[in-house]
Protein backbone atom coordinates (compact mmCIF):
# COMPACT_ATOMS: atom_id res chain seq x y z
CA UNK A 1 0.00 0.00 0.00
CA UNK A 2 2.95 2.37 0.84
CA UNK A 3 4.59 1.53 -2.18
CA UNK A 4 1.66 2.86 -4.43
CA UNK A 5 1.31 5.85 -2.54
CA UNK A 6 4.78 6.54 -3.23
CA UNK A 7 3.93 5.84 -6.73
CA UNK A 8 0.99 8.06 -7.01
CA UNK A 9 2.54 11.06 -5.13
CA UNK A 10 5.90 10.85 -7.37
CA UNK A 11 4.44 10.89 -10.73
CA UNK A 12 2.45 13.72 -9.39
CA UNK A 13 5.93 15.34 -8.73
CA UNK A 14 7.05 14.73 -11.51
CA UNK A 15 4.48 16.05 -13.75
CA UNK A 16 4.12 19.73 -11.79
CA UNK A 17 8.14 19.21 -12.15
CA UNK A 18 7.40 18.82 -16.38
CA UNK A 19 4.54 21.69 -16.17
CA UNK A 20 7.15 23.86 -14.21
CA UNK A 21 10.14 23.48 -16.45
CA UNK A 22 7.66 24.90 -19.62
CA UNK A 23 6.66 27.45 -17.69
CA UNK A 24 9.90 28.93 -17.35
CA UNK A 25 11.50 27.18 -20.45
CA UNK A 26 8.82 27.93 -23.58
CA UNK A 27 11.33 26.01 -26.14
CA UNK A 28 9.90 23.57 -28.20
CA UNK A 29 11.30 20.38 -26.95
CA UNK A 30 9.51 21.54 -23.43
CA UNK A 31 6.60 22.17 -24.66
CA UNK A 32 6.40 18.74 -27.13
CA UNK A 33 7.26 16.90 -23.33
CA UNK A 34 4.10 18.62 -22.15
CA UNK A 35 1.72 17.79 -24.78
CA UNK A 36 3.01 14.12 -25.53
CA UNK A 37 2.46 14.37 -21.15
CA UNK A 38 -1.10 14.99 -21.64
CA UNK A 39 -2.00 13.15 -25.04
CA UNK A 40 -2.36 10.28 -23.18
CA UNK A 41 -5.40 10.85 -21.75
CA UNK A 42 -6.95 13.54 -23.74
CA UNK A 43 -7.34 14.15 -27.53
CA UNK A 44 -4.31 16.27 -29.34
CA UNK A 45 -6.79 19.49 -29.62
CA UNK A 46 -7.76 19.65 -25.93
CA UNK A 47 -4.18 18.42 -24.79
CA UNK A 48 -3.23 21.72 -26.98
CA UNK A 49 -5.82 23.75 -24.82
CA UNK A 50 -4.49 22.32 -21.05
CA UNK A 51 -1.21 22.66 -21.96
CA UNK A 52 -1.57 26.58 -22.38
CA UNK A 53 -3.55 27.04 -19.71
CA UNK A 54 -0.84 25.13 -16.89
CA UNK A 55 1.54 27.84 -18.03
CA UNK A 56 -0.29 30.21 -16.56
CA UNK A 57 -1.07 27.92 -12.81
CA UNK A 58 0.74 27.99 -9.86
CA UNK A 59 1.98 24.66 -8.43
CA UNK A 60 -1.15 23.86 -6.07
CA UNK A 61 -3.26 23.83 -9.19
CA UNK A 62 -1.21 21.81 -11.16
CA UNK A 63 -0.97 19.54 -8.61
CA UNK A 64 -4.55 19.02 -8.49
CA UNK A 65 -5.16 18.47 -11.74
CA UNK A 66 -2.40 15.81 -11.97
CA UNK A 67 -4.76 14.54 -8.75
CA UNK A 68 -8.18 14.34 -10.09
CA UNK A 69 -7.48 14.41 -14.02
CA UNK A 70 -3.94 12.49 -14.79
CA UNK A 71 -3.39 10.13 -11.93
CA UNK A 72 -5.40 8.13 -9.96
CA UNK A 73 -5.25 8.34 -6.10
CA UNK A 74 -7.94 5.61 -5.55
CA UNK A 75 -6.04 2.20 -4.12
CA UNK A 76 -6.97 -1.36 -5.28
CA UNK A 77 -8.09 -1.55 -1.88
CA UNK A 78 -11.08 0.71 -2.65
CA UNK A 79 -12.05 -0.71 -5.93
CA UNK A 80 -15.53 -2.28 -6.63
CA UNK A 81 -15.99 -3.05 -9.80
CA UNK A 82 -14.60 -5.95 -12.02
CA UNK A 83 -13.81 -6.83 -15.46
CA UNK A 84 -14.77 -9.99 -16.98
CA UNK A 85 -12.96 -10.73 -20.45
CA UNK A 86 -15.85 -14.19 -21.75
CA UNK A 87 -15.92 -15.89 -25.47
CA UNK A 88 -18.43 -14.89 -27.36
CA UNK A 89 -21.13 -17.81 -27.46
CA UNK A 90 -20.81 -18.21 -31.74
CA UNK A 91 -18.73 -17.22 -33.83
CA UNK A 92 -21.52 -15.24 -36.21
CA UNK A 93 -21.47 -12.55 -33.75
CA UNK A 94 -17.91 -11.55 -35.30
CA UNK A 95 -18.86 -8.46 -36.76
CA UNK A 96 -17.18 -5.27 -36.71
CA UNK A 97 -15.22 -4.91 -33.90
CA UNK A 98 -16.58 -7.57 -31.80
CA UNK A 99 -14.22 -10.56 -32.12
CA UNK A 100 -13.45 -13.72 -30.30
CA UNK A 101 -13.66 -12.54 -27.07
CA UNK A 102 -15.92 -9.27 -25.20
CA UNK A 103 -14.62 -7.33 -22.30
CA UNK A 104 -17.20 -5.83 -20.01
CA UNK A 105 -17.40 -4.13 -16.58
CA UNK A 106 -19.30 -5.76 -13.74
CA UNK A 107 -20.43 -3.47 -11.17
CA UNK A 108 -21.34 -4.09 -7.21
CA UNK A 109 -25.04 -4.14 -8.03
CA UNK A 110 -25.05 -6.61 -10.92
CA UNK A 111 -25.20 -4.71 -13.76
CA UNK A 112 -22.63 -5.29 -16.29
CA UNK A 113 -21.50 -2.88 -19.35
CA UNK A 114 -20.12 -3.89 -22.70
CA UNK A 115 -17.02 -2.39 -23.34
CA UNK A 116 -16.49 -1.27 -26.93
CA UNK A 117 -13.95 0.66 -28.47
CA UNK A 118 -13.52 2.38 -32.13
CA UNK A 119 -11.40 -0.02 -33.80
CA UNK A 120 -9.82 -3.52 -33.00
CA UNK A 121 -6.15 -2.59 -32.48
CA UNK A 122 -8.03 -0.88 -29.44
CA UNK A 123 -9.43 -4.31 -28.47
CA UNK A 124 -6.33 -5.99 -29.04
CA UNK A 125 -4.41 -3.03 -27.03
CA UNK A 126 -6.73 -3.49 -23.82
CA UNK A 127 -6.66 -7.15 -23.70
CA UNK A 128 -2.91 -7.24 -23.50
CA UNK A 129 -2.98 -4.80 -20.70
CA UNK A 130 -5.53 -7.11 -18.80
CA UNK A 131 -3.73 -9.78 -19.45
CA UNK A 132 -0.46 -9.09 -17.81
CA UNK A 133 -2.55 -7.30 -15.27
CA UNK A 134 -4.01 -10.61 -14.09
CA UNK A 135 -1.19 -12.33 -14.11
CA UNK A 136 1.37 -9.54 -12.07
CA UNK A 137 0.56 -8.08 -8.82
CA UNK A 138 2.15 -4.96 -7.91
CA UNK A 139 2.83 -1.66 -9.44
CA UNK A 140 3.85 -2.48 -13.05
CA UNK A 141 5.75 -0.44 -15.69
CA UNK A 142 3.82 0.37 -18.83
CA UNK A 143 4.33 -2.54 -21.06
CA UNK A 144 6.38 -2.18 -24.28
CA UNK A 145 4.30 -2.34 -28.17
CA UNK A 146 8.04 -2.62 -29.53
CA UNK A 147 9.27 -5.18 -27.40
CA UNK A 148 5.81 -7.41 -27.35
CA UNK A 149 4.46 -6.65 -30.91
CA UNK A 150 5.01 -10.64 -32.19
CA UNK A 151 3.01 -11.52 -29.34
CA UNK A 152 0.44 -8.87 -30.05
CA UNK A 153 0.07 -9.57 -33.49
CA UNK A 154 -0.17 -13.28 -32.14
CA UNK A 155 -3.12 -12.29 -29.90
CA UNK A 156 -4.52 -10.00 -32.83
CA UNK A 157 -4.96 -13.26 -35.06
CA UNK A 158 -5.93 -14.97 -31.44
CA UNK A 159 -8.99 -12.47 -30.86
CA UNK A 160 -10.07 -12.06 -34.50
CA UNK A 161 -10.02 -13.90 -37.93
CA UNK A 162 -7.40 -11.82 -39.58
CA UNK A 163 -4.60 -12.38 -41.65
CA UNK A 164 -1.00 -11.71 -40.19
CA UNK A 165 0.11 -9.75 -42.22
CA UNK A 166 -2.84 -7.58 -42.17
CA UNK A 167 -2.18 -7.90 -37.72
CA UNK A 168 1.17 -6.75 -38.19
CA UNK A 169 0.81 -4.32 -40.49
CA UNK A 170 -2.15 -2.63 -37.66
CA UNK A 171 0.91 -3.19 -35.15
CA UNK A 172 3.71 -1.40 -37.22
CA UNK A 173 0.42 1.83 -37.63
CA UNK A 174 0.34 1.71 -33.57
CA UNK A 175 4.17 2.19 -32.78
CA UNK A 176 5.50 4.51 -36.57
CA UNK A 177 4.10 6.40 -39.40
CA UNK A 178 5.46 8.01 -42.22
CA UNK A 179 5.46 11.08 -43.41
CA UNK A 180 7.25 11.84 -46.53
CA UNK A 181 10.80 10.70 -45.97
CA UNK A 182 10.47 11.30 -42.13
CA UNK A 183 9.34 8.43 -39.50
CA UNK A 184 6.67 9.40 -36.72
CA UNK A 185 5.16 8.27 -33.67
CA UNK A 186 2.65 5.99 -34.39
CA UNK A 187 -0.95 5.96 -33.79
CA UNK A 188 -0.12 4.06 -29.77
CA UNK A 189 -1.55 6.94 -27.98
CA UNK A 190 -4.73 7.67 -30.16
CA UNK A 191 -5.51 4.02 -28.85
CA UNK A 192 -4.84 4.79 -25.54
CA UNK A 193 -6.67 7.81 -25.32
CA UNK A 194 -9.61 6.05 -27.22
CA UNK A 195 -9.81 3.33 -24.40
CA UNK A 196 -9.59 5.84 -21.86
CA UNK A 197 -12.48 7.74 -23.30
CA UNK A 198 -14.36 4.49 -23.75
CA UNK A 199 -13.85 3.54 -19.84
CA UNK A 200 -15.09 6.48 -18.76
CA UNK A 201 -18.06 6.43 -20.31
CA UNK A 202 -18.49 3.00 -19.24
CA UNK A 203 -17.77 4.17 -15.50
CA UNK A 204 -19.60 7.80 -16.14
CA UNK A 205 -23.45 6.40 -13.63
CA UNK A 206 -21.20 4.71 -11.06
CA UNK A 207 -19.51 6.13 -8.13
CA UNK A 208 -16.37 4.57 -9.03
CA UNK A 209 -13.16 6.35 -11.14
CA UNK A 210 -12.14 4.43 -14.26
CA UNK A 211 -8.85 5.47 -14.02
CA UNK A 212 -7.14 2.52 -12.18
CA UNK A 213 -8.83 0.50 -15.07
CA UNK A 214 -6.81 2.37 -17.72
CA UNK A 215 -3.60 2.62 -19.04
CA UNK A 216 -1.50 5.48 -19.92
CA UNK A 217 1.62 5.65 -22.32
CA UNK A 218 3.54 6.49 -18.49
CA UNK A 219 1.53 4.03 -16.27
CA UNK A 220 0.22 0.36 -16.31
CA UNK A 221 -3.06 -0.47 -15.28
CA UNK A 222 -3.53 -0.23 -11.10
CA UNK A 223 -6.47 -2.49 -10.50
CA UNK A 224 -5.89 -5.75 -8.08
CA UNK A 225 -5.17 -8.60 -10.36
CA UNK A 226 -8.18 -10.17 -8.51
CA UNK A 227 -11.13 -7.97 -10.25
CA UNK A 228 -10.07 -8.97 -13.94
CA UNK A 229 -11.82 -12.21 -14.69
CA UNK A 230 -10.97 -14.62 -17.96
CA UNK A 231 -13.77 -17.10 -17.80
CA UNK A 232 -14.37 -20.07 -20.17
CA UNK A 233 -12.19 -20.10 -23.27
CA UNK A 234 -11.01 -16.57 -22.15
CA UNK A 235 -8.59 -18.38 -20.12
CA UNK A 236 -6.84 -19.53 -22.95
CA UNK A 237 -5.40 -15.60 -23.11
CA UNK A 238 -3.80 -16.38 -20.59
CA UNK A 239 -0.77 -17.92 -22.01
CA UNK A 240 0.60 -15.10 -23.12
CA UNK A 241 3.41 -13.39 -21.63
CA UNK A 242 4.31 -10.04 -22.15
CA UNK A 243 7.59 -8.68 -21.23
Amino acid sequence: MKQLEWEFQNRTESFVALVSQAQHDSSRQQEKALKSFLEVSYSREASDAIAFLLRYVDATVIQQFSNNYLFSTTLPCELKTDIFVRPISDEMMMRGNTGRFIIYTHQPDGSETQLRFTNKSAVVYYLMYLIDRHQKAGWLAPLSLKKNRELFVELYCCAYDIPRVKAQERCEQLLHRTDGNKIRAGRENDVIYDIRRHLEAAFKAQPYSYRPYAMTAHDHLSVSPHLIHFVGDAEMLLQYNFA
